[in-house]
């Protein structure tokens, strides 16, 4: 599965040369046709035009299939905190920005939406993430691209270099997100990377949660030595795998009631 989302073919144009092969071939066939009697002729093109219906329909229907849709983990809005929130979780202050999937391998690097849909393909320091940096690493992350600065947060980990770690839990994640990503190694442009920085986001410990209400961007520049909008704050269960699509192991507070959160 992540070797098939980070390599997987993404060259929009198959389908559709595909298609333009399966009408030029029944044109051919049309053709030929004509110089049989005038009744096969009828037989012959009833035909045709069935399986080229039908062949259509097929097409139709696997365009509409995208292997990238869903593939990240989305959370649930978190209207009351949890019994075991300081034991059991921990949380990320989550900057404004789209959110977004990250693949590189076979020398490029590409961002999707959480629908699939192509945002960006562009060269990286990522892994086999350029042209001038190939090999047969891949990687697959989960970011917040922020357009104003060119930048994607990493929020999560799912592969890299080849070693997909979605059945790892969150704690072991965010330990290979700090160690695989160091804060400085991939937000300085290179010959890799002329425009498009990666920073990692740092968990913080929900003991920390009163902290970061009462004053979530002095929190940030303190503790964290940063300053981007703050969207809210992402709690994620400790235990949680990765999978994609909405789960009830990860919660969200937008900026605006991060004040009404009861902290005790």
């Amino acid at each position: 599965k992540a070797r098939q989302l980070a390599l997987g073919d993404t060259n929009d144009s198959d389908d559709e040369e595909e298609d333009e092969e399966d009408e030029e071939h029944i044109a051919q066939l049309h053709k030929r046709s004509r110089d049989e009697d005038e009744e096969m002729e009828e037989i012959s093109t009833t035909k045709l035009f069935k399986k080229n219906i039908y062949k259509k329909k097929n097409n139709s229907n696997k365009k509409k299939k995208n292997i990238y849709a869903d593939q990240i983990m989305y959370a649930e809005y978190f209207e009351m905190m949890p019994s075991n929130l300081f034991q059991d979780w921990v949380m990320m202050i989550c900057p404004v920005g789209k959110r977004c999937l990250v693949t590189s391998g076979g020398g490029q690097t590409i961002a999707r939406s959480r629908r699939g849909h192509l945002l960006n393909r562009f060269q990286s320091v990522l892994p086999n993430g350029s042209s001038s940096n190939r090999s047969s690493d891949f990687c697959i992350l989960d970011c917040v691209y922020d357009a104003v600065h060119w930048t994607f947060y990493v929020l999560d980990v799912m592969c890299w270099r080849g070693y997909p770690i979605y059945d790892c839990d969150t704690n072991f994640r965010h330990f290979w997100l700090q160690t695989r990503i160091g804060p400085h190694e991939f937000d300085r442009p290179d010959y890799h990377n002329q425009f498009y920085k990666f920073k990692p986001l740092k968990p913080v410990l929900t003991t920390e949660l009163a902290a970061v209400v009462h004053d979530p961007e002095g929190y940030l520049k303190q503790q964290h030595d940063d300053d981007y909008p703050i969207d809210g704050l992402l709690f994620y269960h400790q235990q949680a795998r990765y999978q994609g699509g909405s789960t009830p192991l990860v919660g969200w507070v937008p900026r605006d009631s991060m004040s009404n959160l009861s902290v005790q």
